[in-house]
């Protein structure tokens, strides 16, 4: 069991960002000490973990609430509103990572003309 500093110590998340995940239902009802501060379990932890998984694919919390109801042996052709919506933005995601790619190649061939003393020049520099 984890205390929501711990939470937050090992997801990276803030402990409010903890709290708001709670407060909109993206996990199951939190077990409370007696004082009433929140205890999470492994698969709490679990779930911080997938949230902050896909939230860094640029899905937003509402397009990630449907996932986290199913568990990790659920087939998600059983689901195909979700399967599609998943595999759309995994070609989204593969289509960044090109472009991305395309950058990184443009940088190293800049860099190395650099190091080797060829530069672009305008015809039209004023002194």
């Amino acid at each position: 069991m984890y205390s929501i500093a711990e939470v937050s110590k090992i997801t990276g998340l803030t402990t409010d960002t903890v709290r708001y995940y709670e407060k909109i239902d993206l996990l199951p009802p939190i077990r409370r000490k007696t004082n009433g501060h929140s205890i999470y379990s492994d698969t709490d932890l679990q779930t911080f973990l997938l949230i902050n998984c896909l939230k860094k694919t640029g899905l937003s919390l509402v397009e990630i609430k449907p996932f986290l109801s199913l568990s990790m042996d659920t087939n998600i052709e059983d689901h195909p509103e979700l399967e599609a919506m998943i595999s759309n933005h995994k070609n989204h995601i593969e289509h960044q990572i090109a472009e991305l790619q395309k950058v990184l190649d443009f940088i190293e061939v800049f860099f190395s003309k650099k190091n080797t003393g060829e530069h672009c020049h305008t015809q039209n520099q004023s002194a």
